[in-house]
């Protein structure tokens, strides 16, 4: 059964492609109807009503039935909102029976824990965050005795109840409740709540509970003990930014599972953010870290019981998949987290960073007997992803990539340049040279991408100087089609054909263009160009093209000092066949 009967979904309102949804619809739709439109799945009695409020962009809620893979008429509660542009529309639907059934699963769930936490003597709390108040229940019933109190009441309280030398910790508790920590624990002394029962210690242990990423609350339990008694179980450790296991938790998990226990089917992803260096660089590290815990929060939400997921680098995850049997399902979670991160980071969304994710998997025992060449396969898809343009996973397939052997061999071609930070641009500068002219498997999108991360602009684009046609774009923000065919033709006008007169064009400002060509300035804008600079050159092929390196939401004082960087590249460029 999905999960409380819920599928979520965003789809094109013109032409009904589904461009991204939850692991939930996914498994809905089944492999054989994988590519269907939207429409194509509603019922055909609601099919009109249904296509005529989406084009119509008739948001609201509204009853719809449709249909299952076995042919089953099933009715839905359907929720549907404005997306990220115009043209899309968000989908969330409930499947009406099976919210019933899973309703009456949830009282019996609740009825148990109830039954629990009333033998162990136990008491709830809740926190609203965006009240600032706190629900303390007796033994979890809600008929029972019920009280709030705020957060400067609880502080007071539980300050009453520890030492002057301890009264940081009750900050420190109450502070990750405020900021979102998955897991806070405090021990008090005596009763906190009912100084008539005996009890010489109280704990208080809870979480922060997410939706989508997106705090919903936090709720903790708490017990009451006669004695302070430590657990003898070893404590998960958890990444303290995300909130998912440490490094050495999930290290330690995938090593026992497949080098110790030799569990079969047991797949692995690498999962690195695209670009995240930009996003530091432009929205600032408080803005990288919200993107990195939310980012953690969808891979949670889509893998579920699946597996388990951990963070192992600054912008990298690693996902655990268990019962892989085949790769089918692995498959339908990487395609829900990689749409699903699409769709929450877009780049019509001027409100947050856009964030793409690359993603490497491969399998255990099919692809490799041990945990540390399974991972080494796994990262060679994840930078195969990367060559290929990003935004995108792949799955290790011995017959494409070939063998661990010669993945050895040409594992130069993947590695990231400077990834220990350490290197001046001109070493950085001397290495894509060297790949350029010795390697001639270093692809043009690979060159584009070490660029973009090694250097000042955050999105380069690559002109046709003959008919404006965008022929590559790589970085930050990157355009939509759409965006791309209105703007584009900008490099046309006759402000910029006076400005190719010289080979290089350095704008530190637009407003300088929006004085000369209001027209031209409003396609920079729209492209979110802050500044740039205009080189032309000619690929391997004679063709005519212009290299633009670009500021994007950050605005770049371009440094006249690393001009030759700049002409470098184009130089670079011109042994490539282009277009």
């Amino acid at each position: 059964m999905v999960e409380f009967g819920t599928l979520s979904l965003v789809i094109d309102r013109n032409n009904f492609d589904v461009l991204s949804a939850d692991t939930s619809f996914y498994t809905y739709m089944g492999q054989s109807r994988l590519y269907y439109t939207f429409d194509c799945l509603v019922a055909e009695e609601d099919r009109e009503m249904f296509v005529h409020r989406a084009k119509a962009a008739d948001f609201g809620n509204f009853y719809m039935r449709m249909i299952a893979t076995d042919g089953r008429i099933l009715p839905f509660y359907a929720m549907m909102s404005e997306g990220t542009c115009l043209e899309q529309a968000r989908l969330m639907l409930i499947d009406v029976e099976q919210v019933i059934v899973g309703q009456q699963e949830v009282n019996e769930q609740m009825a148990v824990r109830d039954k629990i936490l009333e033998l162990y003597g136990d008491d709830l709390f809740v926190c609203d965050l965006k009240k600032g108040q706190i629900r303390l229940l007796s033994k979890y019933n809600i008929a029972a005795e019920e009280k709030q109190i705020s957060f400067e009441e609880m502080e007071a309280l539980l300050k009453v109840h520890v030492p002057q030398n301890r009264e940081d910790d009750v900050c420190e508790f109450l502070a990750a409740i405020k900021t979102g920590k998955r897991y806070f624990e405090i021990c008090v002394n005596g009763n906190l709540l009912n100084q008539k029962q005996e009890a010489k210690y109280t704990i208080l242990r809870g979480g922060t509970v997410y939706r989508n990423g997106e705090i919903v609350c936090a709720a903790g339990y708490i017990q009451r003990r006669i004695e302070q008694t430590s657990s003898s179980i070893r404590k998960t450790e958890l990444d303290l930014l995300t909130g998912v296991l440490s490094k050495s938790e999930i290290t330690n998990i995938a090593i026992r599972n497949i080098d110790v226990e030799k569990r079969q089917n047991i797949s692995i992803a690498i999962v690195d953010v695209d670009y995240f260096k930009k996003v530091n660089d432009t929205y600032g590290h408080l803005m990288g870290d919200e993107t990195l815990k939310k980012v953690a929060a969808i891979m949670e939400k889509e893998v579920g019981n699946s597996g388990v997921v951990g963070r192992i680098g600054g912008d990298e995850f690693l996902i655990v998949f268990y019962d892989a049997y085949d790769l089918e399902a692995s498959r339908e979670r990487l395609r829900s987290i990689k749409n699903t991160i699409r769709t929450t980071f877009s780049p019509e969304d001027d409100s947050v960073p856009t964030i793409t994710l690359s993603m490497g998997c491969a399998a255990y025992p099919k692809d490799a007997d041990n945990y540390t060449d399974l991972f080494s396969l796994a990262d060679f898809a994840l930078y195969r992803a990367k060559e290929k343009g990003r935004n995108r996973y792949i799955i290790y397939d011995k017959e494409k990539h070939g063998t661990l052997a010669e993945i050895h061999k040409s594992i130069k071609l993947v590695a990231r340049i400077n990834s220990r930070g350490n290197m001046s641009k001109g070493d950085i500068l001397c290495t894509i040279m060297d790949r350029v002219y010795s390697d001639e498997l270093y692809p043009l999108d690979k060159l584009l991408d070490d660029y973009v991360e090694n250097f000042e602009p955050q999105r380069i684009t690559i002109y046709d100087a003959e008919n404006a046609k965008i022929l590559h774009m790589a970085g930050a923000k990157v355009l939509s089609q759409t965006l791309m065919e209105e703007t584009q033709g900008y490099i046309h006008s006759d402000f910029w054909q006076k400005k190719y007169v010289y080979d290089d064009v350095v704008i530190n400002d637009i407003a300088i263009v929006q004085n000369r060509d209001e027209k031209v300035y409003n396609q920079m804008k729209k492209q979110k160009i802050l500044s740039c600079i205009h080189l032309k050159f000619r690929d391997k092929n004679g063709v005519n093209c212009i290299l633009s390196l670009e500021a994007v939401n950050r605005k770049v004082t371009w440094n006249h000092d690393h001009m030759h960087y700049y002409r470098l590249m184009a130089k670079l460029l011109s042994q490539y066949v282009i277009k």
